[in-house]
């Protein structure tokens, strides 16, 4: 199992922060999935000077405990103290890199001299919207290829604090050779804007791009940092205060159950294997159906043979 923890704020802002985070800087762009899934997002902070929607600011989790709270990193260069309660604060996952060098793909130095790698994949970007169209005729007319993976969310919106978590799954589909996604939008992050610049609307489906994840290395540390926020909308722990018991908490257990699952790259093979299992299933359905047809017609054959005997019969009486 990949386990995966937060940065101390120490290791991003303190006396121990890591070289690649003294190199990247402190601030962590979002994704559109974790804008649809409600992070707490800039406007005016970008982690780039061309101020694109693709290097918006979000606010990231570390696992550092402060009067019973938990340190977050925003815009400036400060933790935040915030409610452990709250679900609009984003994930930004760290992992023993020694674990996953196995498993690693397309490595290269990015330009500022940090090394990349990607592992996993994840939904990250929203699809053009004349795409999404085209998907979205094919997901309602049926016709949507399903591959059996699913990626899990929480199904409590980002405003109901008490609640629990209650997994929420979305099932991915293959179209032209790539994967995809459907989130539909909730209250979560409504009026927000998406990287495309659409604004998030209730109600309405966005169909999300799953892709390669790719994270920041930083080998004295043995430590990979995923280079975005990928994930919100998950308490960093349902029960107040936080003692400072990362292991313990209600998000590392949602890492652990679930996104240590979901990062595993798509099965061509076990896709094909469940597409041969439905179209044997509706074989299977078709055939039923078909033998009960037979199975009624000859009942009332076998019916109007005995209504025509026992007529037969009262004649001959």
């Amino acid at each position: 199992m990949n386990s995966f923890f937060f940065l101390k704020e120490s290791q991003i802002i303190g006396n121990d922060r890591l070289k690649i985070l003294k190199k990247c800087g402190y601030k962590s762009a979002v994704t559109d999935f974790s804008i649809l899934l409600g992070v707490n997002n800039s406007y005016q902070d970008y982690i780039r000077e061309d101020n694109s929607h693709l290097y918006r600011v979000g606010r990231w989790w570390t696992s550092s405990e402060n009067h019973g709270k938990v340190s977050t990193i925003y815009t400036e260069e400060e933790g935040k103290l915030t409610e452990c309660f709250i679900r609009k604060v984003g994930a930004r996952p760290a992992i023993t890199y020694s674990s996953i060098i196995p498993y690693i793909k397309n490595e290269n130095i990015n330009s500022y001299g940090v090394k990349e790698v990607e592992y996993g994949v994840y939904p990250q970007w929203v699809e053009e919207e004349e795409t999404s169209l085209k998907i979205e005729k094919e997901y309602n007319k049926g016709t949507l290829r399903p591959t059996g993976k699913y990626y899990t969310t929480d199904l409590v919106t980002n405003w109901e604090c008490s609640a629990s978590f209650i997994a929420k799954k979305h099932a991915e589909y293959e179209y032209n050779g790539n994967n995809y996604i459907r989130v539909t939008e909730d209250e979560n992050n409504v009026t927000e804007v998406l990287t495309d610049h659409r604004f998030v609307k209730e109600g309405k489906s966005y169909w999300i791009r799953v892709e390669p994840l790719v994270w920041l290395v930083d080998e004295e540390a043995d430590i990979a940092l995923s280079k975005r926020i990928i994930f919100s909308g998950i308490q960093f722990n349902k029960s107040y205060p936080y003692d400072g018991n990362f292991e313990n908490t209600s998000i590392k257990q949602y890492m652990d159950e679930f996104l240590s699952k979901d990062i595993i790259p798509f099965n061509k093979s076990k896709s094909e294997n469940i597409q041969q299992k439905i179209m044997l299933k509706d074989l299977l359905n078709e055939r039923k159906q078909q033998l009960e047809k037979l199975r009624k017609s000859s009942m009332a054959d076998n019916n109007k043979e005995q209504e025509m005997h026992e007529e037969k019969s009262k004649k001959f009486k």
